[in-house]
């Protein structure tokens, strides 16, 4: 699944409240789906800012600096990157399964790059390969671009 049923454009300052910025690049950031629907028109009120509950800008901030990205369920390290997870539900299990799939695949592709690469490597070197060696050879290097290429279709855009 992908384009529209995956991604949309939001209105980092929802349009609701701030209607002038509808069309400001400034204020649109590439979000997935589910996000979007969690932030919805949230914006914060002045109690809100003081305690830190403030969605994490990911153009203009450092997102590694608010949320600890480095396993597959994240987690908060400021009130601001605590209060966007859990608006977000960055912490889901849904989520961590996803980005342990996604990593799963990362590893197969270059699993599977390296065995291409040896291949290549191997056809283009000095050995005496038989004309139907280097056919099955070329097919199965042809094959492993194709599982590849549709690994990656699975996984194009920034870990989630």
């Amino acid at each position: 699944m992908g384009g529209a049923q995956s991604f949309h454009i939001d209105h980092y300052k929802p349009r609701k409240k701030f209607p002038e910025l509808e069309n400001s690049y400034e204020n649109l950031i590439y979000s997935c789906r589910q996000c979007n629907a969690y932030k919805g028109d949230f914006w914060p009120d002045t109690l809100d800012f003081v305690l830190g509950r403030v969605i994490v800008h990911p153009r203009e901030e450092k997102i590694e600096e608010h949320i600890n990205t480095e396993g597959f369920i994240w987690s908060g390290l400021t009130p601001k990157g605590r209060w966007t997870v859990s608006r977000l539900r960055l912490d889901s299990p849904v989520l961590a399964l996803r980005r342990e799939d996604r990593m799963r695949i990362e590893r197969k592709i270059l699993e599977l790059t390296k065995s291409v690469d040896e291949l290549a490597s191997a056809l283009g070197g000095d050995l005496n390969f038989s004309i139907d060696e280097r056919e099955k050879i070329e097919a199965d290097v042809q094959e492993r671009w194709k599982d590849i290429e549709s690994l990656r279709r699975k996984i194009s855009g920034a870990m989630d």
